[in-house]
């Protein structure tokens, strides 16, 4: 019975990521990310696994109020052709989740023991409502994100942005690790 605003944490926004990559020293390896809501602030906690799910890491922080803001959700880890894993998410400036939205991507080289710095992709605007003009959806998960499992380094991310009156799909990629990001790319076509 426990709600986002329940103090000491409502566990959520859980996904996997597998390393099936031949080249990868970490082939194998199950990596676990989800946001932890304790009512005040949403952090991002990471866990791995070297024996194919049998046991798990002591769960780690990965984001902290001060290094991206107060509400960090919507997460996504996946592994790269060379086994590094990314873990992609969306930053609010506020506890609650709002209309604007910084999508983030940190990345390990050594199976998710260490991390490099959080790099921003984008700040994007969202949905003020909860639904969708002219339809019955309700808004949704502001981005997504897969690694390539061919080319070492590439990363792709897509995103919703809100003009005021619908969403436009949006689309960056990057070839160097997640260093840099290329410039936003409109892909719907209305």
């Amino acid at each position: 019975n426990q709600s986002s605003k329940t103090f000491g944490g409502v566990e959520d926004k859980q996904w996997l990521a597998v390393d099936r990559s031949a080249a990868s020293p970490f082939r194998d390896s199950v990596y676990a990310a989800w946001a932890v809501f304790n009512g005040s602030s949403t952090n991002i906690r990471f866990s791995y696994s070297r024996d194919r799910a049998q046991s798990f890491s002591k769960p780690v922080t990965l984001t902290a109020p001060g290094d991206v803001g107060p509400s960090n959700t919507y997460v996504y880890p996946s592994i790269d052709a060379a086994g590094d894993v990314y873990v992609a998410f969306a930053s609010f400036p506020s506890p609650v989740v709002g209309t604007t939205a910084t999508l983030y991507v940190v990345r390990s080289d050594d199976g998710g023991v260490t991390w490099g710095p959080f790099v921003p992709v984008v700040t994007t605007q969202l949905s003020p409502g909860c639904c969708l003009p002219n339809t019955t959806f309700r808004d949704g998960i502001a981005e997504h994100f897969a690694a390539s499992q061919t080319h070492p380094g590439h990363a792709y991310m897509v995103w919703e942005s809100w003009s005021g009156t619908q969403y436009d799909v949006m689309f960056s990629q990057t070839i160097d690790g997640g260093m840099s990001w290329s410039a936003p790319l409109k892909v719907n076509d209305n």
